[in-house]
């Protein structure tokens, strides 16, 4: 949040807000508050994702739009991983990851209708090799990671993850 901050400062930002709240507890904002939530990398880690689904929405203006970025479940190397039981997750703290048409029908049922949903980078067993790539070539690894980005459009229900932008119903 610092960082944050003192990138607002630093860029003249006057329409910015940082704040640290529970995010399984009720938001201290009023009703209607704000026009564009940015969710990312959080749902799967909480236990009331229809509470907070819903509490987001209660603070969003009427005509606001939610940015939320989940895990997929279901590419083929999750589903491998799944099949000989191993822990397929992509981080072990998640209480659940999910399908296109889950996350798209818990944003329907908490006031959303999802107007895009992208893929991020293609899930493969070769991730942490890449990773490690990159601490000795940047420059491959950025071409990897280009790979990654094509290969998730190309085959988008093999993303690791979805980029979701919904709006209040």
């Amino acid at each position: 949040l610092k960082i944050a901050k003192d990138e607002a400062v630093r860029r003249g930002l006057k329409n910015v807000r940082f704040d640290y709240v529970s995010a399984e507890d009720k938001f201290p904002y009023k009703s209607t508050s704000f026009d564009k939530i940015i969710f990312l990398g959080v749902l799967e880690h909480l236990f009331s994702r229809e509470n907070i689904l819903k509490e987001i929405r209660r603070v969003m203006k009427f005509d606001g739009q939610l940015l939320l970025g989940v895990p997929n479940e279901t590419t083929s190397w999750k589903k491998l991983q799944m099949k000989v039981g191993v822990q397929h997750f992509t981080d072990p703290d998640h209480k659940l990851e999910f399908t296109r048409q889950s996350i798209t029908d818990l944003l329907i049922k908490t006031g959303f209708t999802p107007i895009s949903i992208q893929p991020t980078a293609f899930d493969t067993p070769l991730a942490g090799l890449i990773d490690v790539v990159g601490g000795i070539s940047l420059n491959l690894y950025q071409r990897l990671l280009f790979w990654k980005w094509s290969m998730a459009k190309k085959h988008p229900e093999e993303s690791i993850s979805f980029f979701i932008i919904a709006n209040k119903i």
